[in-house]
């Protein structure tokens, strides 16, 4: 869709809308400012947010938060690590970034994974991070990472539904990939997300994910 409603603008007198030298299409420009992406069109320098910041939808499946998600933190230099908060209805109330550069299992604190949620009473959380070299594959430290905060959402009675890497075009959810989180529905107010049964051969999070 283009960012002018109802309105196609055509390239500028004398602009053939590609490269002048190549004759290839111009690329639509992406910009980065905090958490916002901003699509930005090459010949009207319109202006479309691609970011899911600030905005209620509901993440019923790993495929919605990648679909969602994939444009802001798929092509990042730098590891991020985002932390989605969930309402009963699996609704997605906030979305805030807890780290960034080295997401490490020893670096981040559990805790702060938790604090948006508790002070908004979100009823769950994901855990979204980025890996910047391209590959989703998660590591020891990741499924580390992964299990303590299963762990601390057990304590606080906030479920961790999901940990999704992203990484270029592609994303890896630690759930489907058969990690155990628990079954979110042995609470009657948490909300529905897929089960581990559906999921492949189980990783344990134990030993850093050794089979």
């Amino acid at each position: 869709m283009h960012p002018i409603p109802g309105q196609i603008v055509p390239p500028p007198v004398g602009d053939t809308g590609g490269d002048s030298a190549t004759g290839a299409p111009r690329p639509v420009q992406l910009d980065r400012d905090a958490l916002a992406v901003t699509a930005r069109c090459p010949h009207c320098r319109g202006q479309l947010e691609l970011s899911a910041v600030g905005t209620r939808w509901q993440a019923r499946r790993p495929s919605d938060v990648a679909d969602r998600l994939i444009a802001q933190l798929g092509s990042l230099e730098r590891e991020e690590l985002h932390v989605l908060l969930l309402d009963t209805r699996c609704g997605v109330m906030a979305q805030e970034r807890v780290y960034q550069g080295n997401v490490s299992s020893s670096l981040v604190r559990v805790g702060e994974l938790f604090t948006a949620a508790v002070r908004r009473n979100a009823t769950a959380i994901l855990l979204v991070h980025s890996h910047p070299s391209g590959d989703p594959t998660p590591s020891p430290d990741d499924l580390r990472l992964t299990a303590e905060a299963v762990a601390a959402g057990r304590l606080l009675d906030i479920a961790l539904l999901d940990h999704l890497i992203i990484a270029g075009s592609a994303y890896v959810s630690l759930r489907e990939r058969g990690v155990a989180f628990g079954d979110p529905g042995d609470h009657h107010a948490r909300p529905s997300w897929p089960t581990e049964s559906a999921a492949p051969a189980r990783l344990r999070l134990e030993n850093g994910g050794q089979q």
